[in-house]
């Protein structure tokens, strides 16, 4: 009889077989759920890196909008008498920066058959506000810019406000309000790389800077910068009577520094700059004061000065003390109280010997707050010393 053991052993190997069905099945049902939370992982991070390539893409759009928008705001700047009011008040408005432009560079066009298509417009690249540029200014009445909209645009800007307090400080003359001008200037001119009006003004403050310094060496370095940034000025845009105005001043005042032969090429790029500055600026008495101040000098010339100017130069330089007085007089009827232009008017006579005038622009000047502060110079003593020395021609 076989034994109940031998019995029992099918069943026990069937029950040993079913068993590890149960264990294989867990163990994949295990493994399949692990790699469903990889997948849904991976899915998640994907979804995160799709959303930040997105911004990104956004990122880079926006700085090519920003660098288009620059770009146009700089041909505005170069190629037109727009002031940066008006440039500043397109600013970060791309697409009427582009019709803007249009219409601008359509003036300058001859007029011919127009075009009927209409270019698709987007907001997102650069060929989409390109393609603003190839409008007609018949495509764009809807768009239009009327005159009211220019006049809004020529409103205060912040930056005019900007402007406005800078020209307070370099106008001081006090060296700390000067150095923060300076300062403020050229943080600007980051925010601004192409503004002749941010320039010039840097230009200016060099030359308030170089009155405040005894030291030679150092004033002609101080010149040197102030004239670099005046011709990069000039560079952008040529027709800006201040550039013209203060690359004059700068270069008179390096000429003070100079021997004969450069102080007489420097005494021709003055003359140069100041009657172009004189020519888009007619209502600007300190140009008159330094052109009659030039003739003044040039009149004031001893025989053994000009021949010795001679030998250097073929023409040159010419002017009276009558021709003198006719600029400063200009001066005085759009500033008529102003301490140096009064001296300079009394030298003149004195030049002429009608002392007796002179005598009477002394007096008047005398009675002028002294300016020194901001010129540089003791005008102030010069007075008193003339007064004392003409005292008879009272």
């Amino acid at each position: 009889m076989p034994s109940s053991s031998g019995i029992q052993s099918p069943w026990f190997m069937l029950g040993a077989a079913v068993v590890g069905l149960v264990s294989a099945a867990g163990m994949i049902l295990a493994e399949h759920l692990k790699q469903e939370r990889k997948r849904h992982s991976m899915t998640q991070e994907m979804a995160r890196m799709d959303k930040k390539i997105s911004s990104l893409i956004g990122q880079v759009e926006t700085l090519q909008r920003s660098q288009l928008e620059q770009k146009i705001l700089g041909k505005l700047y170069k190629t037109s008498k727009y002031s940066v009011s008006l440039c500043n008040h397109l600013k970060g408005q791309t697409f009427v920066v582009a019709v803007f432009l249009r219409k601008l560079l359509n003036c300058t066009k001859p007029k011919g058959k127009r075009r009927r298509h209409i270019s698709m417009l987007s907001t997102t690249t650069t060929d989409d506000y390109a393609s603003a540029l190839e409008l007609d200014s018949s495509d764009l009445e809807f768009y239009d810019i009327s005159d009211e909209e220019n006049s809004k645009a020529s409103t205060i800007t912040p930056l005019d406000n900007v402007l406005k307090e800078i020209d307070e400080k370099l106008d001081s003359g006090q060296k700390i309000y000067l150095e923060e001008a300076q300062s403020k200037l050229q943080n600007l001119c980051y925010e601004f790389p192409e503004c002749p009006d941010l320039l010039w003004r840097i230009g200016k403050g060099m030359h308030k800077l170089c009155l405040l310094n005894d030291n030679v060496q150092e004033k002609m370095e101080i010149i040197s910068k102030g004239l670099d940034a005046c011709k990069q000025a000039y560079n952008l845009r040529s027709e800006c009577g201040d550039t013209h105005k203060w690359i004059a001043i700068l270069t008179g005042a390096r000429s003070e520094h100079q021997g004969l032969r450069d102080k007489i090429r420097d005494s021709v790029e003055f003359k140069k700059h100041l009657d172009l500055a004189i020519k888009l600026k007619p209502e600007d008495a300190t140009l008159y004061y330094l052109l009659g101040r030039y003739m003044m000098e040039v009149a004031a010339l001893k025989w053994y000065e000009r021949k010795a100017v001679a030998t250097l130069f073929e023409e040159l330089p010419t002017a009276t003390y009558e021709e003198a007085i006719i600029q400063l007089s200009k001066a005085a009827e759009l500033n008529n109280n102003w301490k140096e232009n009064k001296l300079a008017l009394a030298k003149c006579h004195i030049g002429l010997g009608d002392y007796s005038t002179a005598v009477s622009l002394l007096e008047d000047a005398d009675k002028i707050k002294d300016s020194a502060a901001t010129t540089g110079d003791d005008v102030d003593g010069e007075v008193k010393n003339l007064l004392t020395k003409y005292s008879s021609y009272r």
